[in-house]
């Protein structure tokens, strides 16, 4: 784990689309590149990447659809194997937390 400033930040990537008729994941290959391309501009080491392609977050019933790759996110924080998190948002990639 980074421990002070110097050392960057390891990040997880997090994809995600709920609707990908075409299969081809174009969606969460447009947002892992600009998360990316942010991880590079802040200095961070991208070590993962979590997808979950043509997976919604609700499921039936209106309870919470499973997600594995978003599970495997937390496994990973939990078990403090990474600092950050960057994810796509609205046209743009974000660190979490901002």
């Amino acid at each position: 784990m980074a421990t002070n400033w110097t050392e960057p930040l390891r990040a997880v990537i997090y994809t995600r689309i709920s609707h990908d008729p075409s299969g081809k994941a174009d969606g969460v290959t447009r947002q892992e590149d600009a998360c990316r391309k942010l991880a590079a501009e802040l200095g961070w080491v991208v070590i993962a990447v979590k997808t979950d392609d043509d997976r919604t977050a609700i499921g039936k019933r209106g309870q919470r659809a499973r997600r594995p790759g978003y599970a495997a996110l937390l496994d990973m924080l939990a078990a403090r194997e990474a600092d950050a998190v960057l994810v796509w948002h609205t046209g743009q990639a974000l660190p979490a937390g901002t």
